[in-house]
């Protein structure tokens, strides 16, 4: 069973396509158990199961398109080439320039101006977070930077199926509840599944999901060629 494990900082690379793979068809495997399933408990693990490997191959997937999409507020490459130039002068640019070439490696200013941007970047990811990302269900709209609202349903308070266990292990650092869910920096893969684990499982049962997502006038005007 390929369970990616979420740490260290280059966690978007720690699944590997074959692990990525492998993921999607214990999620097949787990979807065609849900159906043989003895009990609504089974059951609704084994969905859970299915559903959060089918997410954290998507999350994966997309964390490179997530971050540069949160990043896209700040053009670092020229804030770099904006706070160079405000601090050195014109001739020393050319001569910094050819150090950095015969040496291979980044000056010290360099780096130091990389970083500040950075956290730039992280603290512009960390507002965006807060105030911008929503997510619009049905009956409410969640704030992604605030914890998961609701409560477990009871088929899926305790759990007992090994495999979902041992994925919650890996990316629900506060297991049986919905406590710090709320992600910080949605860019964060770990932040990010860390969400969507909880709100997989608060509303997994929730009626209406499955009501049908356009009213009947709406599905008219849609087959008329107009925007409901």
């Amino acid at each position: 069973m390929a369970i990616p494990v979420f740490s260290g900082p280059d966690v978007e690379a720690a699944v590997s396509p074959e692990r990525a793979l492998a993921a999607v068809r214990d999620a097949f495997v787990a979807y065609g158990e849900a159906c043989a399933a003895p009990n609504d408990h089974a059951r609704a693990s084994l969905l859970l199961f299915a559903n959060l490997l089918i997410g954290m191959h998507e999350q994966t997937r997309l964390q490179p398109e997530i971050r540069t999409s949160l990043d896209a507020s700040l053009d670092a490459e020229g804030v770099r080439a904006q706070i160079v130039a405000l601090m050195l002068p014109a001739e020393w640019l050319r001569a910094r320039m050819r150090i950095s070439r015969l040496t291979g490696r980044p000056l010290p200013a360099d780096i130091a101006i990389a970083a500040l941007v950075a956290a730039v970047q992280r603290r512009l990811r960390l507002v965006v977070t807060d105030l911008l990302m929503t997510l619009r269900m049905p009956s409410a709209v969640l704030r992604l930077g605030s914890d998961v609202p609701g409560e477990f349903p009871p088929e899926l308070r305790t759990l007992e199926h090994p495999g979902l266990r041992a994925l919650l292990a890996s990316v629900d650092p506060t297991p049986d509840t919905t406590a710090r869910s709320g992600a910080t920096d949605w860019a964060d893969l770990p932040e990010r599944m860390h969400y969507i684990t909880d709100l997989f499982r608060c509303w997994h049962a929730r009626a209406e999901l499955f009501s049908p997502p356009f009213t009947a006038a709406e599905v008219a005007a849609m087959r008329e060629g107009r925007r409901p």
